[in-house]
């Protein structure tokens, strides 16, 4: 009976091929984990925009997920005097969602024109 044997053996090394391909991670997958590795050991030099769109392009991103439902829960909490449990929702986000798609971004503009003015020589406040 060797038709039987044949797809076990097919079975198997799909299910072989299916988990190794499940495994490898994307060129963004992995950028965004050593960013996120970076800033986890203090390293608050990254480029935070870049880190969240990497973020869009992993296999976790899921913004209306429950992640983004505690984040935001966790806010509230702190918000309305709950720290302790707010803080414990909190580290349980941070261990997979550790970017906020709805803090704002700074505008490149805005950065380009605050780094390159010169301060004021007027006198502040009434003459």
């Amino acid at each position: 009976m060797p038709r039987p044997r044949f797809a076990f053996v097919l079975l198997v090394s799909l299910c072989i091929a299916t988990a190794a391909w499940s495994q490898a991670q994307s060129p963004a997958e992995a950028e965004y984990q050593a960013l996120v590795a970076r800033v986890k050991g203090g390293d608050l030099s990254v480029d935070f925009g870049r880190m969240r769109t990497l973020y869009t392009e992993t296999g976790a991103y899921d913004p209306y997920g429950t992640a983004a439902q505690d984040a935001s829960k966790a806010e509230h909490m702190a918000r309305t005097g709950d720290h302790r449990a707010g803080l414990e929702l909190a580290n349980r986000v941070l261990a997979t969602y550790y970017v906020s798609l709805a803090a704002p971004l700074p505008s490149p503009t805005a950065s380009s024109a605050t780094s390159s003015a010169k301060p004021s020589t007027h006198a502040s406040g009434p003459g």
